[in-house]
């Protein structure tokens, strides 16, 4: 949440609204430390913690996952050419 200069908090969605940004870039900016917004307790830093973590966590099972495709589509293309060659051996 970020403070107004009245004492009003906002949360991350109002102020990139009125900053003209996505929460995500307000997020950047507070990581390289361009930024320092007012929390109002440690739940939140906990929840925006636990949300940066997901976001990583989601972004190295999304490269698993591809990995794992391509893996499975090599696997799948030797196995064809196997059973190809034994085919045109049977045939002869």
């Amino acid at each position: 949440m970020l403070e107004r200069s009245d004492g009003a908090w906002y949360i991350i969605s109002v102020a990139a609204q009125k900053a003209e940004v996505h929460e995500q870039t307000l997020r950047h900016y507070e990581r390289l430390g361009l930024i320092s917004p007012a929390r109002k307790g440690a739940r939140v830093e906990a929840i925006l913690h636990m949300k940066d973590r997901m976001e990583q966590m989601q972004v190295a099972l999304d490269q698993e996952i591809e990995q794992m495709r391509e893996q499975h589509a090599n696997e799948t293309r030797r196995l064809k050419d196997i059973i190809e060659r034994l085919q045109r051996g049977a045939g002869a």
